[in-house]
């Protein structure tokens, strides 16, 4: 049921916000049992977008970001396969939605300025 509900959120998302059409969506959990989705969307290139669910003793969250944009299909690929060997090899927790050290965790993963939905 809850997986359902994270589906739905994803799918929402793509539909308010990623325009062009969705090649790929794939779904997996992080080392520490958190749900996300990496989306892989083609407008004139391929970007790639994770959305990760927080769960916190504050509250639950979503966060969404573009990680990459690719000339070639086999680039956003490469680009899933490098985020998910991360998330799923980490030792984080991500995030205290409270904590302010989170843009720095993970833009050390992601190289990316992060923005957290709620």
């Amino acid at each position: 049921m809850e997986n359902d509900k994270f589906k739905s959120i994803v799918n929402k998302y793509i539909a308010e916000s990623v325009s062009g059409s969705v090649v790929e969506i794939i779904y997996d959990v992080t080392s520490k049992n958190q749900r996300f989705a990496l989306i892989i969307n083609q407008v004139l290139w391929y970007a790639v977008r994770l959305v990760l669910k927080l769960e916190n003793k504050v509250g639950n969250g979503i966060f969404i970001e573009k990680i990459s944009e690719h000339l070639f299909l086999s680039g956003a690929k490469e680009k899933c396969d490098t985020i998910i060997k991360d998330l799923k090899l980490s030792d984080i927790m991500y995030p205290e939605t409270n904590n302010t050290s989170f843009d720095r965790d993970i833009a050390k993963i992601f190289s990316v300025k992060v923005i957290i939905f709620e």
